[in-house]
């Protein structure tokens, strides 16, 4: 395997495996809900949702990112449709984080916009990524 397959291949395990990470981190979360929320300045109920919305987005992500990349690893003839549910998936996760850091949270909103920001600009290169080359050649 070489070219576009090992690089999107590899692309898509890296975003699998932070997604992945992601859960982990935000599923910690819940264990001490005072010291997140008091991260962002927001009561600890509004962090709890805030959390439960990042665990649902970024387990789809990995899923996705996950069917992705074995979808190019096996050459399936759905990559196309797996990378594009990726990319979605990240933009919405994107979008959610920016909006979050915009209106919901009162302190250290900027590093939040950033990182919705990289997330949403992976989506639309997970998007791109899938539609440079046919995976049946």
């Amino acid at each position: 395997m070489r070219g576009w397959r090992a690089f999107a291949l590899v692309f898509y395990i890296a975003v699998a495996t932070l997604a992945f990470l992601e859960v982990l981190g935000d599923a910690l979360g819940f264990t001490d809900l005072s010291s997140y929320a008091a991260f962002g300045g927001i009561a600890p109920e509004q962090e709890a949702q805030r959390l439960g919305s990042l665990i649902l987005l970024s387990t789809s992500i990995f899923a996705a990112a996950a069917a992705s990349a074995w979808s190019i690893h096996k050459k399936k003839t759905w990559t196309i449709r797996a990378g594009t549910l990726t990319g979605v998936l990240l933009v919405l996760y994107g979008m959610y984080q920016i909006l979050s850091g915009l209106s919901i949270l009162q302190s250290n909103q900027f590093s939040v916009i950033l990182a919705g920001s990289v997330y949403g600009f992976a989506g639309l290169f997970s998007m791109w990524l899938v539609r440079q080359r046919d995976v049946e050649k």
